[in-house]
């Protein structure tokens, strides 16, 4: 198919749009093929705004600016028609604005997952389509988890990736922040070291925090902040974190979330503002309140309005529902939400393929979209992917159901021929990892694998080779072959189902099929052999994966 592309200029979108159009279709660019028009002279109020417009039988895609022409580019894409030869664009039923200013990504990089072992032109790939899918933010964390000190490899390793997806980020037109608290290297001093914080289970603890309360505990921290700053180009938001990883137990810094996480927060802005004059200041609120009666809340929503102006906005969410406070009691600043989209009830995380989650996410954002101005989904590589479309789905348009989103994702990703098997697939393999998440049943494994089966003999050869569908093919035939594990139990016992759902590469160690698919997986997610945490996100593949 021919295609003539006016840039009028915009070159990196030019770019991404052929770039685009070539790994769907046998395409040309020249004169006299479909004209594809790319401009920014969209007049609107409402900044990152588009609309594509049909004329003479060409595509006009118009944008307030750079980033609204990104989303006009993904709306084209993402919306159109696609057959084995041809692309038929749609145009909007007039001009579309993002309901929510914040639609970010929080790229967990760390623990071998994917954004810390991935190649770079991956990761900058990754980025580009969830530019096209609405994402304006790219959050990263100055992770020092494992590390010794600055000068430990693992650390100088990973700042420099951060620099790198940071860069990347940049250069798409992507607005850049991180997350920062008072959890540090494993090398601190003993005598200015923090108390585990209440309910460690729920707030983490790797036991390397300062507490800002004992004598030279805040000045630790704001030397080790100034030196992370002093490595960073440039920063347009950071975000504090309370807990998993951060906070302290002592009797002065309790409650944490009111009282002396206030105080660093005020400290870290003061220091920041010397490196990056134009920095907005968020503070998370994660497990804040956990047990109920602390008040960490009540407090931080009274210091908002006391001596705390410079704060922009809270982030809030929970490991399970969405936190009372916040939707009963009138926030004095914006909220953004934070949803768990890696690790919910599920052993290893990614390991099993893609994890789609779209009830739980519709459950929750219809319970707190009306206080919401967007959000920052935690992902840990590619395996959420469809759960990342579907957050900034809700981001873009507040009162969008799952289904239209992922319709889409449908269309572009997969084959508009199969969305309704898709979103059934999908809709059975929440119902399962929930049901088994609880030690209940019973489970539909033989309806997944038939949709899997069926879905697979239906797509295009690109689709159906693509990682988006292997991942999720590739969870619904695990997940067939697991569970039927535990249909095989007579009478099954929780000791029996935490058994399979800590030990599915052990259940499955002698499937070929299985193996295989175990190994596919690594290969997406660039997975490295080694020792740790990093288990509880790769494929199973038998104990010998792993070093002692």
């Amino acid at each position: 198919m021919i295609f003539s592309i006016n840039s009028n200029g915009n070159k990196r979108h030019e770019e991404i749009l052929k770039k685009r159009l070539s790994e769907r279709l046998d395409a040309e660019f020249s004169d006299g093929g479909l004209l594809i028009d790319l401009s920014t002279d969209l007049s609107t109020e409402k900044a990152e705004s588009f609309i594509i417009e049909e004329k003479d039988g060409g595509f006009y895609i118009k944008a307030s600016d750079s980033l609204g022409l990104f989303y006009g580019i993904g709306k084209l894409l993402h919306s159109g028609k696609w057959d084995s030869d041809t692309f038929s664009p749609i145009p909007t039923k007039g001009v579309m604005s993002p309901d929510c200013s914040f639609r970010a990504t929080y790229v967990a990089r760390h623990f071998y997952n994917f954004y810390d072992v991935a190649p770079m032109d991956e990761i900058e790939r990754y980025l580009e389509d969830l530019l096209l899918w609405g994402q304006n933010t790219v959050i990263l964390t100055l992770s020092t988890a494992g590390a010794k000190s600055y000068d430990d490899p693992l650390f100088k390793k990973a700042y420099e990736k951060i620099g790198e997806i940071s860069a990347v980020s940049k250069a798409l037109g992507l607005k850049i922040g991180v997350l920062m608290g008072n959890c540090l290297f494993t090398d601190i001093p003993e005598e200015i070291r923090a108390l585990p914080p209440v309910q460690i289970r729920y707030r983490g603890d790797l036991g390397n925090k300062i507490c800002p309360s004992k004598k030279g505990g805040m000045e630790y921290l704001k030397n080790h902040w100034k030196r992370q700053f002093e490595g960073l180009s440039h920063l347009d938001y950071i975000i504090t974190w309370p807990y998993d990883e951060g906070g302290c137990g002592c009797s002065e810094c309790t409650p944490w979330g009111s009282n002396k996480f206030c105080d660093i927060t005020k400290e870290l802005y003061t220091l920041a503002k010397e490196y990056f004059p134009n920095v907005k200041i968020g503070m998370s609120t994660w497990v804040f309140d956990f047990p109920e009666s602390e008040g960490e809340y009540e407090g931080l929503f009274r210091r908002l309005d006391d001596d705390m102006a410079f704060v922009s906005f809270l982030m809030t969410d929970s490991h399970h529902d969405f936190p009372k406070y916040p939707l009963e009691h009138s926030c004095p600043r914006p909220i953004i939400n934070f949803p768990e989209i890696s690790m919910w009830s599920l052993y290893p995380w990614g390991g099993l393929g893609a994890n789609p989650l779209p009830k739980r996410f519709q459950r929750i954002w219809d319970s707190s979209k009306h206080i919401l101005n967007g959000g920052l989904p935690y992902s840990e590589g590619i395996y959420e992917d469809i759960s990342k479309v579907q957050c900034l789905g809700y981001y873009w348009s507040k009162d969008k159901s799952y289904r239209e989103i992922l319709a889409e994702y449908i269309n572009y990703e997969y084959s508009s021929n199969v969305t309704d098997d898709c979103l059934e697939l999908m809709e059975i393999i929440e119902e399962n990892h929930t049901l088994i998440s609880k030690c209940q049943g019973p489970v539909k494994v033989d309806r997944t694998r038939e949709l899997a089966e069926s879905i697979n003999s239906r797509l295009p050869e690109r689709a159906k080779k693509s990682w988006r569908w292997r991942i999720l093919y590739i969870r619904a035939i695990l997940d067939y072959k697991r569970y039927s594990s535990y249909l095989s139990i007579e009478n099954p016992k929780p000791s029996d189902i935490n058994y399979l759902i800590k030990n599915t590469g052990e259940i499955l160690k002698d499937d070929a099929e299985a193996q295989s698919m175990f190994s596919e997986l690594i290969g997406y997610y660039h997975a490295l052999p080694h020792n740790g945490r990093n288990g509880w996100t790769l494929p199973p593949l038998g104990q010998t994966y792993f070093s002692d």
